[in-house]
Formats: C-alpha cells, structure tokens, sequence
C-alpha cells in the first residue's frame, strides 16, 4: 500500500488498549492482488516495535 514500517507504526498513535495482529493476504481479483506484499519478517519486525499495553491482572 506504500506506507514505511515508521508509517504503520505512526498511524496506531496513542495508547493501545489491545493489540490486533491481521497481515493481508493478496487474493486475485481485490484492490490491493497486485500489490507488494510485506515479507513475514518485516511484518514481525513492525509488531515488534508496537508500544504494548500493560498487562492487566484479572480482578
């Protein structure tokens, strides 16, 4: 989609409050089937540099 890891990371903004973990996956015939997809490693990498929400302990 041309967004930069620091892009990715600049749009969450904020705290989290959980943290959804969904990678794209190109289907032929969608908007995006041509697009570059994100190697596994950078999109680890990008979860990786995610600022996580504290763990919060069960009342």
């Amino acid at each position: 989609m041309g967004e930069k890891v620091e892009d990715r990371i600049e749009m969450l903004g904020g705290q989290l409050e959980n943290v959804p973990i969904k990678m794209l996956i190109l289907t032929s015939g969608s908007e995006l089937a041509n697009a570059e997809p994100v190697s596994p490693l950078d999109f680890v990498r990008t979860i990786a540099r995610l600022p996580m929400p504290p763990r919060v302990a069960p009342k």
